[in-house]
């Protein structure tokens, strides 16, 4: 039996060195060691685990070429393996390769529209939300909700994969572990939300009324905000379309407080329920389709209890909701 467990030990370390070497000479920048260092500098002391803006230190890192390699890495590790049916062979490759990506994509509307220009990166992220591997599942769930915001092409992209219905089925998993479902229902807000050309912001700003050409209660964009660039109509269609998700959302809006918020959890809050504030924005936004009115309208009750909330995103989200 020892002799048997030696061989095996032995087996999965050459297994190991011969990936590490592959790695390296397929492309050395894409090898794991070189991917950690990659996400090591580009994040710096920034701990937070909701990055909603890029550090001073990100933001110079992303100017510095230190995302030369990210568009690369997702088609070379993520893309090249949806093609070949490899997808989850590469885990711990996988992670780090999506974690560039949302750090060189956070807050740079540039390295957005890069993102886009990736072909078939839309289809194999998506894919890589129904992953087995929650910390992989997690990291495509956030590169969705960065890159979907404010960007036409990856907005349309991932609504067209099919990612509405893949967050929606780990946010119904009461299994998903709390970083997935609260990256999960991230990622549904932004695809939710509709984009204007409202500068250096991305938002629609909506009036709610009869409109002016029918006495009919209807939705418009404002005339302060930009033109319509980006609608997430057909995200919002998707997800009423999934059996009990609109309910879902309302039920993890309703959670209790789990002793941080959002905005002060680390990389290493993994325990914490942290889903509330997402799930606050994705209903902020689905109540764009009027039809979703009969699931939120029993959940406003915990949006107002959130909207005083000590954590400003949570806050922020909520009175959103309200509004």
């Amino acid at each position: 039996m020892r002799r048997l467990l030696a061989v095996c030990i032995i087996t999965a370390a050459r297994a190991a060195d011969d990936t590490r070497a592959a790695e390296a000479e397929a492309d050395p920048e894409l090898a794991t060691d070189r991917l950690q260092a990659r996400v090591d500098s580009l994040r710096g002391d920034d701990a937070r685990l909701v990055r909603y803006s890029a550090t001073d230190h990100t933001a110079a890192a992303q100017s510095s070429g230190a995302c030369e390699p990210f568009a690369r890495a997702l088609g070379d590790v993520v893309v090249a393996a949806a093609k070949s049916g490899t997808l989850g062979a590469e885990p711990d490759r996988e992670v780090l390769a999506l974690q560039v990506a949302a750090l060189c994509v956070v807050d740079n509307p540039a390295h957005r529209a890069k993102l886009s220009s990736v072909a078939g990166v839309h289809e194999a992220v998506a894919a890589l939300v129904s992953s087995r591997d929650k910390r992989v599942s997690a990291a495509a769930s956030e590169l969705v909700y960065i890159g979907a915001f404010a960007n036409a092409k990856n907005h349309a992209g991932f609504i067209g994969a099919g990612a509405v219905a893949a967050l929606g089925r780990v946010v119904l998993d009461e299994a998903a572990s709390p970083v997935s479902a609260m990256w999960a229902t991230a990622a549904l807000q932004n695809l939710f939300a509709s984009y204007c050309d409202t500068p250096d912001d991305g938002r629609c700003y909506w009036r709610f009324g009869a409109d002016r050409a029918s006495p009919t209660l209807t939705l418009w964009v404002d005339d302060r905000g930009g033109a319509l660039i980006s609608d997430g109509a057909a995200a919002r269609e998707a997800a009423l379309e999934v059996p009990g998700l609109a309910w879902r959302l309302a039920q993890l809006l309703c959670l209790p407080p789990d002793g941080v918020g959002p905005v002060a959890a680390t990389t290493r809050a993994s325990d914490h329920s942290l889903v509330r504030w997402a799930a606050a924005g994705a209903l902020k936004n689905l109540a764009l389709d009027l039809a979703a009115a009969e699931w939120i309208e029993p959940a406003m009750a915990c949006a107002c209890g959130l909207a005083d909330s000590s954590d400003w995103l949570e806050a922020n989200k909520a009175r959103g909701l309200l509004a």
